[in-house]
């Protein structure tokens, strides 16, 4: 009871967000494989106080492989945000959350389940009460594809994401 009644006042204070962002990545390894993807992102979000954010991001990214095989990837991210400082209209966070969802390659058989888990930092700047534009930059987690498996430090060009949020 005592929970259900914590959460019933966090949530009247709450704030909700929405936004996304989208994407395209051009890549070309040199050795003949291009490919290219674009990538929408909805998500939904609450900010329970100044410091915590929970949300929910969808991602549906469909890339084109040079030889002709076209890529689905559906996941579903939720994630918990944490403000740790603010500077006029800029605050600095970090994400962490979790990846479920699906992978395909047209043609290539049945779909590979997807499980990640990942700490994103990113900075939002709160441009007017409602709107803010948000970038994350890379992220440290782990992620599987199928039978493949990738953990790490992720700091490039490809690991940058832009988007902007409406608050209500």
């Amino acid at each position: 009871m005592m929970a259900a009644l914590v959460l019933a006042a966090a949530s009247a204070n709450a704030q909700t967000w929405i936004g996304g962002n989208l994407g395209y990545n051009y890549s070309d390894n040199g050795f003949g494989t291009k490919r290219t993807d674009i990538s929408i992102s909805p998500e939904i979000g609450f900010s329970i106080t100044d410091k915590w954010d929970f949300a929910v991001n969808l991602d549906y990214t469909m890339g084109k492989v040079k030889n002709g095989a076209t890529i689905h990837e559906f996941v579903v991210n939720p994630y918990a945000r944490y403000t740790f400082a603010k500077s006029g209209i800029a605050s600095f966070f970090v994400d962490g959350g979790i990846s479920v969802g699906a992978h395909k390659v047209k043609d290539g058989g049945d779909a590979d389940a997807i499980f990640g888990i990942a700490f994103q930092p990113g900075i939002a700047l709160h441009v007017s009460d409602r709107v803010s534009l948000v970038t994350k930059i890379g992220s440290l987690g782990y992620r599987h594809v199928g039978d493949a498996d990738a953990f790490g430090l992720n700091v490039n060009n490809e690991a940058i994401t832009f988007g902007a949020y409406y608050t209500f």
